[in-house]
């Protein structure tokens, strides 16, 4: 795993990476001077166990974990932090209540101890709109039909920080199963005419804005390759020979059931 750590004045994010075998999924560990928010819980439960042993070192109590999305690699770990007050949007909460244990017993038979027996699901809704703790400001925004139905970013308004998570991936390849990649691209696209100190994804390490033109180059050319191809190995080869520099290569093999490609 890798761990790094951004300061502003009166906030600390720490950005726990997995390693490969856990997607290089990130959780987002907001500190600030009497609390901690963690924003998502990881994949496997060896790594939440690592998410969670950072946390108790900083000693300060957990105010909430919010799950940005219903994605499983995302959220499978909050079962080690059972007790804690879970939170997201409706949209997710409602996703992850209805498909939860279903996710669990698809990926049981790989994945066996590594996963929960049973989901530990949030509990508590997520407003969009400001929000503040020990004085710093985090704004909520509910985002439709990018690499997820719904995902939540968490804007730390002061600092000029976006919590972006799947919204956008750092040198990792992407899931581009719900194929909205022209709106996804609209996202990006708005998301690069503010001006970010830091943009904190859910997959790779912390990243400047360019990583809006990387992401949007790598969407181009998977939308171009998808109308193209026939199979699922065309397209593969094709992302893979573009971006050899991108890890995750597990990720691109989550999309062949999606796809529509033989």
């Amino acid at each position: 795993m890798t761990m790094t750590s951004n300061t502003f004045n009166n906030v600390t994010i720490h950005t726990y990476t997995a390693p490969e075998n856990g997607a290089l999924v990130n959780t987002h560990i907001i500190e600030t001077e009497a609390h901690v928010i963690v924003v998502d819980t990881q994949f496997i439960l060896p790594y939440a166990q690592e998410v969670k042993a950072f946390v108790e070192g900083l000693n300060k109590p957990i105010d909430k974990i919010i799950i940005s999305h219903g994605h499983p690699d995302h959220w499978f770990g909050t079962a080690v932090f059972e007790g804690e007050s879970v939170y997201a949007i409706q949209e997710v909460l409602d996703e992850i209540q209805e498909t939860g244990q279903a996710a669990i017993e698809r990926n049981k038979p790989v994945l066996g101890d590594l996963i929960p027996d049973k989901a530990l699901v949030p509990t508590l809704v997520l407003e969009e709109g400001d929000f503040s703790i020990d004085g710093v400001t985090i704004r909520v925004t509910k985002v439709a039909d990018t690499e997820s139905g719904f995902i939540t970013t968490l804007e730390l308004v002061e600092e000029g920080v976006i919590i972006t998570q799947d919204i956008v991936y750092n040198g990792v390849h992407l899931f581009v199963a719900q194929q909205q990649l022209e709106n996804w691209k609209a996202v990006l696209a708005d998301l690069n005419n503010r001006d970010w100190k830091l943009v904190l994804p859910g997959h790779g390490l912390p990243a400047t804005q360019a990583v809006f033109k990387d992401m949007t180059d790598y969407l181009t050319l998977a939308e171009k390759t998808l109308a193209e191809v026939e199979t699922f190995r065309e397209y593969k080869e094709t992302v893979m020979t573009h971006f050899p520099e991108h890890k995750g290569e597990v990720l691109i093999d989550l999309n062949e059931p999606f796809l529509g490609l033989k």
